[in-house]
């Protein structure tokens, strides 16, 4: 069986895969303090089911809603493999990063991050003189094991996996407008356009037998539409059972056509991890996601009940759904900060998914085989 963990708080995102023969890899990773394991999700998920060590650990793209506590799941889970976007260069991004993190208002959190991405680099550094492979990530590319093939064959089911992106064009562009926001002493420029870490999050094709997993990071529409075009034949190779959603269900986290593409031979599941801050999922993003899906989750209900709360934001979404959303998430009233939530799958090798489990805020967001849901008390229809 291949498992499937997404685990959100309303903010950053962490994957963990379970692969045959209790073997783990984790793609992400947050926590609101960093060097606390206690407020790390993905740590506590991992020291729970007796994990030692990880087959690899990925890193999409360097903003700290997906890096923020690495440094310290990578000490206590030292990984086999190290991924990161080809686009992240090492020495320029630890200024750029506090820089930036420091338009947030919040100079000691921004601090934190910055630190905490300079900590997992030199981790990374140490763990490389004892064997760590490190592997700058562009796609389309194998990556686990180093030999795969995206296409199905007759081989006994092992898992393999491959990244679609970032595409090269959007790595170039990227490290382009990284070099402008120093000058030559290496100094931060403050009057500069900043680059978009999105364009470059890494987006992974896991597959397992007949069964395909897409994550998406967080690639916005200009990456999604250089990974159409650069792969050999999308609506042969993208198809998948379960799509992690891109960039919090935002309505630039897919191109056109993509959505069409992924659910090619049948609907997928969708998982969400909100980000009530931004107010993702966006409405139009959802609604698209909603089309093309025969089940969506949601990681974190009550972040999602944040904007639903006058209902004015849901505007335009068909009855059965906008019905949904106020009985599903009309019991949460918190604000703040919001509770964890994980979304589990376990998947067989024909693309069956065989188990599904929702902890703590996670939720069934919207299922095509559920009847709609009756009118709450006083609603006109």
């Amino acid at each position: 069986m291949l498992g499937l963990h997404v685990l959100n708080a309303g903010k950053g995102e962490s994957v963990v895969l379970e692969l045959p023969g209790h073997r783990w890899g984790v793609v992400d990773c947050y926590a609101p303090t960093p060097d606390d394991p206690e407020t790390n999700p993905t740590t506590r998920f991992l020291s729970e089911r007796g994990v030692g060590e990880l087959e690899f650990l990925c890193l999409t793209h360097p903003h700290d809603d997906h890096y923020r506590g690495m440094s310290d799941l990578i000490r206590r889970f030292p990984p086999k493999q190290f991924w990161r976007s080809a686009a992240m260069t090492p020495p320029h991004l630890y200024g750029y990063c506090l820089d930036a993190l420091g338009s947030c208002g919040d100079a000691r959190y921004a601090q934190q991050s910055a630190t905490d991405y300079w900590k997992l680099l030199d981790h990374v550094r140490t763990l490389r003189a004892s064997g760590l492979e490190e592997r700058p990530v562009c796609g389309p590319m194998p990556l686990y094991p180093p030999q795969v093939s995206i296409t199905p064959s007759a081989a006994p089911a092992e898992v393999s996996i491959w990244a679609v992106g970032p595409p090269p064009g959007q790595v170039g562009l990227y490290q382009d407008g990284l070099a402008r926001c120093f000058d030559a002493q290496g100094r931060v420029r403050f009057d500069r356009s900043q680059p978009n870490p999105n364009n470059v999050s890494v987006a992974l094709l896991v597959i397992y037998g007949e069964t395909r997993i897409l994550l998406g990071g967080d690639l916005e529409q200009e990456g999604w539409s250089e990974v159409l075009t650069n792969l050999r034949d999308p609506a042969e190779e993208l198809p998948s059972h379960v799509v992690k959603v891109s960039h919090h269900g935002s309505s630039n986290g897919y191109c056109d056509g993509l959505w069409t593409i992924l659910a090619g031979r049948g609907k997928p599941v969708s998982v969400i991890t909100p980000y009530w801050k931004s107010k993702l999922p966006s409405r139009e993003g959802l609604e698209e996601i909603r089309r093309h899906s025969r089940r969506v989750f949601t990681t974190c209900g009550p972040a999602i009940r944040e904007e639903a709360q006058t209902f004015a934001f849901w505007q335009g979404f068909p009855r059965d759904v906008d019905f949904f959303i106020r009985n599903q998430f009309g019991a949460f009233r918190q604000r703040g900060s919001w509770p964890s939530g994980i979304v589990s799958l376990q998947f067989d090798s024909h693309g069956r998914c065989v188990a599904e489990n929702c902890t703590g805020a996670a939720a069934v967001m919207y299922d095509d085989h559920a009847p709609p849901p009756e009118a709450p008390a006083g609603h006109e229809a």
